[in-house]
């Protein structure tokens, strides 16, 4: 296990950085996004190395990493993530730099009366927008702090 802890915790058990260094067939996977807060930070506890997760699966061949460079709230990485892939659109929309820029600014920009206008069209937003709109105008922007939105960062391409 990694001294630090930093490992993913997946469905069959976590994957530390160690597995990952060990990992070497990710050559067919186009993306990776980590939406875990922090998961785009070094392990601080190896300040010798800049070992983060997105580093190890981009030297194990995955072609790029969007994770995180900081605590994220739940709803914005949900929503950041979700326009992410309609606008990637698995490689045949924007390029994936572009997916990411445009995701982020759409977040930063989203207001409270678009949020409703979501949860309208797909139910399963409901109790989330619910929970954040409250009573909010519709044209306040929710996220328009860099907190919510600057935190998702590409590499690789």
């Amino acid at each position: 296990s990694a001294p630090g802890g930093a490992r993913l915790e997946l469905a069959d058990g976590p994957l530390d950085v160690n597995d990952l260094a060990s990992i070497s067939a990710l050559d067919h996977v186009a993306l990776v996004v980590l939406s875990a807060c922090r998961s785009g930070q070094p392990d601080r506890f190896i300040p010798e190395e800049a070992l983060d997760m997105g580093s190890l699966l981009l030297a194990a061949g995955a072609r790029a990493v969007v994770a995180n460079l900081w605590a994220v709230d739940d709803l914005a990485a949900a929503l950041f993530v979700s326009r992410l892939f309609r606008l990637w659109d698995w490689g045949t929309g924007l390029a994936l730099p572009d997916a990411v820029s445009s995701a982020r600014l759409w977040l930063r920009d989203v207001t409270a009366g678009q949020l409703r206008a979501l949860a309208q069209r797909d139910p399963r937003w409901a109790p989330q927008v619910r929970r954040y709109t409250g009573p909010s105008p519709a044209d306040r922007k929710l996220f328009a702090e860099p907190y919510f939105w600057a935190a998702f960062a590409c590499s690789g391409s």
